[in-house]
């Protein structure tokens, strides 16, 4: 009785809360579509999760594929897949690792002897230091050069033998790569994984910011952040409408079944990346549903928000401010409660923190709802959020149609254009 009960608490969370949820299944091998389920492999969003941003160099030519390796001795208790987080990159480059709370040493691990195994004893590389991670952490700037030659100095903590073949999925995306908007990347599947497999999807595809052209610095950089199972894919309409001759499009792709405030985090290091890379002057930031939580943590949150001095608008579309009841019954009865449910639901703590917080006065809020809204209801007009907001925008579309509607984007422009005239 008790499994029927989640199973239908499942069911009725999916189209409530997401629309619709579709078997999870792989796309083809593919660097654009490889979320692939293995079975042992997978494991459900944490609570208690934190995340390792790095980078692994090599001055060597022969670009090897790398596998790196987060080993803890504090979980000596756990099973092995507590203790050891590991992702490949195809080569050298950016990764990035969704794992618990606790203290890690951070590893490379090359396949020297070719027999397709990334074994202990090929240790090319390590972080010097401990890494030392609390709930909800992000540990930016792991840096790790990696040798053309085993460390024989450096003793891996057990034994490991992680197989690769050429259909091994490996981490191959950078933050600020330009990518097209109608990239299978984005995919519906891909979204769906992000909600359901956290795990499996930050070792694919991180949560990174995307380009869809060059940057230039003449235009003024949009950013775009999506709701629960949501992609780029869902700014389409967006971006066919906007005058790409004066903004520049950003997209902000996460995995959205982790804890809001860690999402919030990682956008922030993303973010700051790009900054020290283009030295923004402006910007404004566009959110849907969900994305609001996740962009109003980001700008109110006092050790974030100073440094966030090139936002100058700030919109949301379809909001539920004081969160979805839907999410309530799932917590309740579910056997699977995912991380960003706890935060979305109408007890959230997480919320009744943030709406006491207020929106910098240097930065405009204009507030978009739906009136045939069912998802987000009435609740897209709290008034604690709506206290912060230069204006509140009603318009007759539902939760998803507002991102498609006419009406709705030529008042999300005409604010644009009056702002940055």
């Amino acid at each position: 009785m008790e499994n029927n009960r989640g199973r239908w608490a499942i069911i009725i969370v999916c189209l409530l809360l997401f629309g619709a949820c579709a078997t999870f299944s792989s796309g083809p091998k593919s660097k654009a579509a490889r979320v692939e389920l293995e079975k042992g492999t997978n494991r459900r969003s944490s609570n208690k999760s934190a995340v390792i941003i790095g980078s692994v160099v090599s001055k060597i030519n022969n670009q090897h594929p790398v596998l790196v390796v987060a080993y803890t001795q504090g979980l000596k208790n756990r099973k092995r897949t507590d203790r050891i987080h590991t992702v490949i990159l195809d080569e050298p480059g950016e990764f990035m690792l969704y794992l618990p709370a606790g203290d890690y040493r951070v590893f490379t691990i090359v396949d020297f002897n070719g027999n397709n195994q990334f074994e202990q004893f090929e240790t090319s590389g390590y972080f010097k230091e401990t890494v030392s991670l609390k709930i909800g952490e992000v540990k930016p700037d792991v840096k790790i050069e990696s040798k053309g030659e085993p460390l024989v100095s450096v003793v891996f903590p057990e034994k490991l033998g992680v197989a690769y073949d050429f259909d091994s999925v490996e981490y191959g995306w950078t933050n600020g790569e330009i990518v097209r908007i109608y990239d299978a990347i984005f995919s519906a599947k891909n979204a769906e994984a992000g909600l359901w497999y956290a795990d499996r999807f930050v070792r694919i595809f991180g949560a990174n910011i995307y380009l869809v052209d060059e940057y230039d610095p003449k235009k003024i950089p949009i950013l775009f952040v999506h709701g629960i199972q949501g992609s780029p894919h869902d700014w389409i309409p967006f971006y066919i409408r906007m005058d790409k001759s004066k903004y520049q499009p950003l997209f902000f792709y996460y995995p959205s079944g982790m804890r809001l405030e860690l999402v919030s985090r990682i956008l922030f290091e993303k973010l700051k990346a790009l900054n020290r890379r283009y030295q923004f002057k402006e910007m404004a930031v566009t959110a849907h549903s969900m994305g609001g939580f996740v962009t109003q943590t980001l700008l109110t949150e006092r050790e974030l928000k100073k440094e966030l001095d090139f936002v100058k608008l700030y919109l949301t579309l379809a909001t539920p401010w004081t969160g979805f009841e839907s999410a309530d019954l799932a917590i309740a009865t579910s056997p699977v409660v995912l991380p960003s449910w706890i935060d979305v639901s109408s007890r959230s703590v997480f919320i009744k923190k943030l709406l006491k917080k207020s929106l910098p006065e240097t930065i405009p809020y204009y507030l978009f709802f739906g009136k045939n809204d069912q998802v987000s209801g009435g609740r897209a007009l709290d008034q604690r959020a709506f206290m912060n907001a230069k204006a509140k925008l009603g318009f007759k579309v539902n939760h998803a149609t507002i991102l498609s509607d006419k009406k709705v984007w030529l008042a999300y422009q005409q604010i644009l254009n009056n702002h940055f005239q």
